[in-house]
């Protein structure tokens, strides 16, 4: 196993839940800022789902053969 999923098998989805709303709360702050729009929740998620397709699975989320 590499670092990398050593790494990121330690994060659950509460812990992934809670950086995607501060990342949501400071977005938003420097939107609101700059003078755009905030972002809703469903509008990052569907950001995040999006780049996930793009992403390599790690080895650990592969089933065994």
């Amino acid at each position: 196993m590499t670092q990398r999923d050593e790494l990121f098998i330690k994060f659950g989805p509460i812990l992934l839940e809670a950086i995607v709303r501060i990342a949501i709360e400071d977005l938003n702050r420097i939107r609101t800022h700059i003078g755009m729009q905030p972002i809703t929740k469903e509008m990052f998620m569907e950001q995040i789902n999006n780049d996930l397709a793009h992403l390599e699975p790690y080895d650990w989320m592969e089933p065994p053969t």
